[in-house]
């Protein structure tokens, strides 16, 4: 007599067949394998799923206890589970965009820069911010821009870098108060200089070796010098504010 099927051969002659069964928990679909009984059993191609990773067959849905193709003997008939985790993609930054992009501050007054990402999401969004004069204005690592208490008017380029990919975007700071009314109205105390006008030399009475800074009166920083002498002769004739510390004075260049 000639049987048809292995189940039934086997079952003649006295060994069990059990079925393993493979829930893929949502992936693609894999045919179940039959195994005589303390058989080891083969293991299936990898099935698939749509963002997900491949983890292995587990034996109860949970996915807490991997079953050893290798080693392991059916004794039963079982079912083994997929086990998936999420794939999780690098979204890599294409570019970067800082809101707004010009700004007009009055002095010791604040504002936030808001930072956008091109894709709007990307994987990593650390940005480090520097400004171009901190003497006008600084900002800090959230992107709040502080003007200067002791400034005079100027302005400043705010910049944010990303970390990924060094893609940059700019804000011009603008300090809204300008010339020497502005700086001697802020600060009382007076400078001795002389001589006052002068051809090119100005002596500074800067007993302490202070910084002394000289600028123009629309805000421009022409020089910085710890001297006591301030030698203007290679600039153009005007008036121009000398600074240190507190003092200020307002000098002519003829």
């Amino acid at each position: 007599k000639v049987y048809a099927g292995w189940k039934d051969f086997v079952n003649i002659i006295g060994i069990a067949v059990y079925t393993v069964s493979f829930d893929t928990q949502g992936g693609s679909a894999v045919s179940a394998q039959s195994a005589a009984a303390d058989a080891i059993t083969t293991a299936p191609a990898a099935p698939t799923r749509t963002g997900y990773t491949f983890g292995g067959w587990y034996k109860e849905p949970s996915c807490v206890n991997a079953w050893n193709f290798a080693t392991e003997p059916v004794t039963d008939d079982i079912t083994l589970y997929a086990k998936w985790t999420p794939t999780v993609s690098f979204i890599a930054v294409t570019g970067v965009s800082v809101s707004p992009k010009t700004l007009s501050l009055a002095f010791d007054a604040t504002q936030v820069l808001t930072v956008k990402f091109t894709p709007t999401k990307p994987s990593n969004t650390t940005v480090t911010w520097s400004s171009s004069d901190i003497t006008i204005a600084t900002v800090d690592n959230k992107g709040k821009v502080t003007a200067n208490s002791d400034s005079i008017a100027g302005k400043t380029t705010i910049t944010v870098t990303t970390q990924d990919g060094n893609k940059t975007a700019t804000c011009t700071v603008t300090v809204s108060e300008t010339g020497a009314t502005a700086v001697e109205t802020r600060h009382a105390a007076s400078l001795q200089i002389y001589p006052n006008p002068t051809t090119g030399l100005v002596y500074v009475d800067n007993p302490n070796g202070a910084e002394a800074a000289v600028y123009t009166l629309s805000g421009a920083l022409v020089l910085r010098s710890k001297a006591a002498v301030i030698d203007l002769s290679r600039h153009v004739a005007g008036v121009y504010i000398i600074k240190v510390g507190n003092k200020v004075a307002k000098v002519v260049k003829e």
